[in-house]
C-alpha cells in the first residue's frame, strides 16, 4: 500500500508471458505480454505495465505503460516498484563480487551458513534471460553462467546454459558445460537420473515454501512423497552427514549381496548385481547404484547412469575427503608413496620378519559379503617370511563365522605342493597375526556377521582407519 493512497491491485492476464533480461553491466529489462495490470482506486488509475528498464548504478527505473500516464502517476508507480525491487537489488551486481577472468559478477544468493552464498557471474557481453509463463520457468544463457559455491570451493566450477522447470509436475531440465573429461566420457552433461533427483529435492525442500502469491501464476505446492520404506535387514556400509537441514545419507547393501571391488594402478571398479542402496531419509529419497569406476591417478569418476556434472561432483567429494591433510592427492599418489624394496617392488606391509610386496601392474579383487571377505591378487603378492618360509600369495579368505584367515597360494610347483599341513597353518597364523589387529574387536570373534551388526558402518570405518594407520606405521 502507498501512504495515504490505499492499495494497488496487481493482476496478470490468464495467459501471460514475462521475460527478464540481465547483463553484467548492471542493466535489466522486464517485458510482459499483455501487461501487468495495475489499479489504484483512490486515483481512478488503471494501467497496463508493459516494460520496466532498470540500471543499478546509479539506480534508475524507466517504465512503459498503456495508456500513457502523467508525471504524478509515474512517480507513484516508480515508488511502488522500488519498494518491491529493494530486496532483489541487494543480491544483484554485488560491488564486492568475485568473478573469474573475463566475467562480471551478476548475483550473490544466500543459501545457508554451512555452504555459504551461491555466486553467479556472466561472461563479458553475455545476457541472461529468464522467461515465465503458466507452463514453465526457463533460465537461459547461451554463453553460460559461471556457478560457484563459496562454502565448497573444491566443487567443480561449471557454466549453466539452461534450466527449465515445469510448473505442473516440477520436472527439471538442465544443460551445463565446463566439466573436463580425460579418461571417462559421458554423452550427457546431466543425466536423466540427476534431473529426477533435483526435481524430487525441489518438491521436498522448496515446494512447501512457495509463496501464496505465486500460486495463481501456475506454481504448485506438491504433496510430499513418502520416505523410502525402512529395510533393517540391509547392511549399512557407511553414513555421510549432509547439510544441517538434509540429515545424512546412508549407503547399504542387501544381506545376501556380494560387492566386487577390482583395483589396479590404472583403475578401481565397484560392481554388484542389485546395486548399493543410497538413501537420504530427510529428503524422502533412495536409489540404487550398480557400478562405478575410479581412475586412481587422475581422480576421475564414472558412476553408471550419471552424467558429466554428477561424476565431476562425486570426483570433487572424493578428492576433498582424501585430501584432508594430503593436499587433495588422488589415490594414485598414495600408491606412489609406498616404499620400494631392493627388488623394485612396492612394500605393502612390513612387520617383524614378515615382508609383503606387490609387483608393478598388480590387480586386486575384493569380494565383500555378509559372511566374509575374499581377496585375490594378480600377479600374486610376494610374502617373505622368517627363515625359508617365503611364498607367493594369490589370495586369502577371512570367514567371519570362524574368525580365521585361509590362504590361496600361487600354483608354482614344488613350493605350492610343500605348502600343506603345519607349513600352511604356520603361514596362515603369521598372516592372522599381521591382519587380525586391523579388525575391530567384534570381527575377531567367531560367529560375527555384518548382517547382524547394528553398528556395521562404524565397524567398517574402524577397519579403514586401522588399515590406514597400520600401513603408515608399519611400512618401511
Amino acid at each position: 500500500a502507498l501512504p495515504a493512497l490505499g492499495e494497488i491491485e496487481v493482476a496478470l492476464p490468464r495467459t501471460y508471458f514475462g521475460l527478464v533480461e540481465l547483463d553484467g553491466e548492471g542493466r535489466a529489462r522486464l517485458t510482459i505480454d499483455g501487461g501487468l495490470r495495475l489499479r489504484l482506486r483512490e486515483l481512478a488509475l488503471r494501467v497496463a505495465l508493459e516494460e520496466i528498464e532498470a540500471r543499478a548504478d546509479p539506480f534508475d527505473l524507466e517504465i512503459t505503460c498503456e495508456p500513457a500516464i502523467g508525471g504524478l502517476e509515474r512517480g507513484l508507480l516508480v515508488r511502488f516498484l522500488e519498494a518491491r525491487l529493494g530486496p532483489l537489488r541487494a543480491h544483484l551486481w554485488p560491488a564486492e563480487g568475485v568473478a573469474p577472468e573475463g566475467h562480471r559478477p551478476l548475483a550473490t544468493l544466500p543459501l545457508s551458513p554451512t555452504i555459504g552464498p551461491l555466486r553467479l557471474s556472466l561472461p563479458e557481453g553475455a545476457v541472461l534471460r529468464l522467461a515465465l509463463d503458466r507452463q514453465m520457468l526457463e533460465l537461459e544463457c547461451e554463453a553460460g553462467i559461471h556457478v560457484r559455491l563459496d562454502g565448497a570451493p573444491w566443487l567443480p566450477e561449471v557454466h549453466l546454459h539452461k534450466l527449465t522447470y515445469t510448473l505442473a509436475d516440477g520436472a527439471i531440465d538442465l544443460r551445463f558445460s565446463g566439466v573436463v573429461e580425460r579418461y571417462y566420457h559421458e554423452e550427457e552433461s546431466v543425466s536423466l537420473i540427476t534431473e529426477a533427483i533435483l526435481a524430487h529435492v525441489l518438491r521436498v525442500l522448496l515446494s512447501p515454501k512457495i509463496p501464496a502469491w505465486l500460486l495463481p501464476l501456475g506454481f504448485q505446492r506438491f504433496e510430499l512423497p513418502p520416505p523410502p520404506a525402512p529395510r533393517p535387514d540391509r547392511i549399512v556400509l557407511f553414513r555421510l552427514p549432509l547439510a544441517a537441514d538434509m540429515g545424512e545419507a546412508t549407503v547399504a547393501m542387501e544381506p545376501d549381496e556380494t560387492i566386487l571391488v577390482t583395483a589396479s594402478a590404472d583403475e578401481i571398479q565397484i560392481t554388484c548385481d542389485r546395486g548399493l542402496w543410497i538413501a537420504l531419509p530427510a529428503l524422502r529419497f533412495g536409489l540404487h547404484a550398480r557400478s562405478a569406476r575410479y581412475h586412481p591417478r587422475s581422480g576421475e569418476v564414472q558412476v553408471g547412469g550419471l552424467g558429466q556434472l554428477e561424476n565431476a561432483v562425486i570426483e570433487a567429494i572424493i578428492r576433498q575427503h582424501l585430501g584432508r591433510g594430503r593436499g587433495g592427492a588422488p589415490i594414485g599418489a598414495l600408491i606412489d608413496e609406498l616404499p620400494i624394496d631392493a627388488k623394485g617392488r612396492r612394500t605393502l606391509f612390513t612387520r617383524g620378519p614378515i615382508h609383503v610386496a606387490m609387483r608393478t601392474g598388480t590387480r586386486f579383487t575384493l569380494a565383500f559379503a555378509a559372511s566374509g571377505i575374499d581377496f585375490t591378487a594378480d600377479p600374486p603378492l610376494i610374502v617373505d617370511g622368517p627363515g625359508v618360509l617365503d611364498y607367493q600369495l594369490r589370495g586369502l579368505h577371512y570367514a567371519f563365522a570362524r574368525a580365521a584367515f585361509s590362504l590361496v597360494l600361487a600354483d608354482d610347483g614344488v613350493v605350492a605342493s610343500l605348502f600343506t599341513g603345519v607349513v600352511a597353518e604356520t603361514a596362515e597364523s603369521q598372516l592372522g597375526e599381521l591382519l587380525r589387529p586391523l579388525l575391530p574387536p567384534a570381527m575377531r570373534e567367531p560367529g560375527y556377521s555384518l548382517a547382524r551388526d547394528p553398528s556395521s558402518a562404524e565397524s567398517l570405518a574402524a577397519v579403514v582407519a586401522a588399515f590406514t594407520g597400520r600401513r603408515r606405521a608399519g611400512a618401511g
